[in-house]
C-alpha cells in the first residue's frame, strides 16, 4: 500500500509546487536542486512500475540518438540558422530522411530540439549545450571510452562475488577493453582517447560554481601565506590542462607565490593554452611528492578514482610535502549525504566505480580515510545544490 503521508501523487504534486515556488522566488542553487529533485520523486510516483523499468532498460538508445544528432549536425544546423525541415537536415549530410526524422522525432521526445509543426524543427536549450566544445568532448569521451566498461559492470561483480572493486588494474574496464594496464595508463597510450577524455574532464566541472567564488580565500588561504613570490602558494595536482588553476589565476591576478599545475606527462603536453606565470610540473601522484612546503594542495576530482588504499598512498607522500602548521590541503569532491543523495553524485559513483575503480565518499568515510593518512579535517564546506564539497586539511 502506498503510504499516504509521503508517497500519494497528491502529496507530492503539493511538495513539488511549494519547493518550485521556493526556487522562483529566490533563485537559489540549493532550492533549484530541491526542487528538481522533487519533480523526480512525482514523475516516479506517476509513472507505471513496469514503464519505468522497461523505459529505463531502453534508455541507452536515448544516448545513442543524441550521439548520431551530433554526427549529423543537428545540433550545429538548428543553432546557426535557426528552424529547419527533416528535408534540409537530411540534404546536409546526404542521409535518408527516413532515418533522420526518426532521430529527429526521438531527439524532441526528450527535449533535445523542439517541434515547430510537421517534420519542422528549432533549437532548444539542450541544442545550444550541444554546440559546446567541453560538452562535446564529455558526451564524446562517456559514449565511446566508457560505455563498454559501464556494460561490464554486472558481469564482473557477478563473477567477482560481489566484492567492492579495489584494484586499478583488474575491474570492468580492464575486462572490457581485455588490458592490464590501469585507465590512466591506458590513456596514455591512446593519444585520440585522451584528446577525448581532456575535455569530457573539463565538460563534467563547467557550469558548477568555482570554490574560488565562495570558498573564503583570504581568510583560510591568503591571509596566512608567506607573502613570498619564490615560494609555492598553490599547487593544483592532477589538475589536468589547467582550467581551476587558471580560474584561481584571473581571480587573483596580483597575489604572491607560485602557481603549479601537475599532471602526467601526456597531459601536460596536450596543455596548450595556459597563464604563463603558472608553471607546468609532469608528475604522478603514486610517487612521492616533489614540491615540499606549498600553502595549498589543492586537487578536484581525483580521489574518487582510487580505492581507500590507493588514496592512502596519494595522500601519504602529499603528507609528508606538507609543512605542519602552515600547509593545507583542500580536496573538491562529492560530500554524500547519509540519506537522500542527491541523482547525479550518485550517477558518479557508479561511473568510478566502473572505470577507476573508485568511490564517492560519505562525510564519516572522507574522515576515516583522511585520519588514516596522518591527516585530519579543518571543516566540511558544502555549497549550495548539486556541486562538489570542499573538505579543509591539515597535518595531524
Amino acid at each position: 500500500m502506498i503510504d499516504p503521508h509521503n508517497s500519494t501523487v497528491e502529496y507530492l504534486l503539493k511538495e513539488t509546487a511549494t519547493r518550485v515556488e521556493k526556487y522562483a522566488s529566490s533563485g537559489n542553487e540549493s532550492a533549484r536542486a530541491d526542487a528538481l529533485n522533487q519533480c523526480l520523486k512525482l514523475t516516479r510516483a506517476l509513472e507505471k512500475p513496469k514503464d519505468a523499468v522497461l523505459k529505463l532498460s531502453l534508455s541507452p538508445v536515448l544516448f545513442v540518438a543524441v550521439k548520431i544528432g551530433h554526427n549529423l549536425g543537428i545540433f550545429q544546423i538548428l543553432v546557426k540558422s535557426g528552424p529547419a525541415t527533416a528535408k534540409e537536415m537530411a540534404a546536409a549530410q546526404n542521409a535518408d530522411l527516413a532515418l533522420v526524422d526518426r532521430i529527429l522525432r526521438t531527439l524532441a521526445s526528450i527535449g533535445y530540439v523542439q517541434e515547430r509543426g510537421a517534420e519542422l524543427y528549432a533549437p532548444s536549450p539542450l541544442s545550444y549545450e550541444l554546440t559546446q566544445r567541453a560538452t562535446i568532448g564529455m558526451m564524446d569521451s562517456l559514449f565511446r571510452e566508457w560505455q563498454p566498461a559501464i556494460t561490464r559492470g554486472p558481469e564482473f561483480l557477478q563473477i567477482t562475488g560481489y566484492q567492492n572493486p579495489e584494484d586499478p588494474w583488474a575491474g570492468p574496464f580492464q575486462q572490457a577493453y581485455e588490458t592490464k594496464d590501469a585507465v590512466w595508463e591506458w590513456l596514455e597510450k591512446r593519444p585520440e582517447e585522451l584528446a577525448r577524455f581532456n575535455p569530457f574532464m573539463e565538460g563534467v566541472r563547467e557550469n558548477r560554481q568555482h570554490w574560488v567564488d565562495w570558498f573564503p580565500m583570504q581568510e583560510q588561504v591568503l591571509n596566512g601565506s608567506s607573502g613570498s613570490y619564490d615560494q609555492p602558494l598553490l599547487i593544483d595536482l592532477g589538475g589536468g590542462r589547467g582550467h581551476d588553476i587558471a580560474y584561481f589565476a584571473a581571480r587573483f591576478p596580483d597575489v604572491p607565490g607560485r602557481l603549479i599545475l601537475e599532471d602526467i606527462s601526456p597531459v601536460i603536453d596536450d596543455t596548450q593554452k595556459l597563464d604563463p606565470k603558472i608553471e607546468r610540473f609532469k608528475h604522478d601522484l603514486l610517487t612521492p611528492q616533489p614540491i615540499n612546503g606549498a600553502r595549498v594542495y589543492y586537487m578536484k576530482w581525483v580521489l574518487h578514482d582510487w580505492s581507500d588504499e590507493k588514496c592512502r598512498v596519494i595522500l601519504g607522500h602529499i603528507a609528508a610535502a606538507m609543512k605542519k602548521g602552515y600547509s593545507k590541503l583542500l580536496i573538491e569532491e562529492f560530500v554524500l549525504p547519509n540519506t537522500d543523495a542527491q541523482l547525479l553524485p550518485i550517477m558518479f559513483d557508479m561511473m568510478v566505480m566502473v572505470a577507476g575503480p573508485g568511490m564517492e565518499r560519505t562525510r564519516s568515510q572522507w574522515t576515516k580515510l583522511l585520519k588514516s593518512s596522518g591527516l585530519e579535517v579543518k571543516n566540511f564546506w558544502v555549497p549550495n545544490g548539486d556541486s562538489s564539497g570542499f573538505i579543509e586539511v591539515e597535518l595531524a
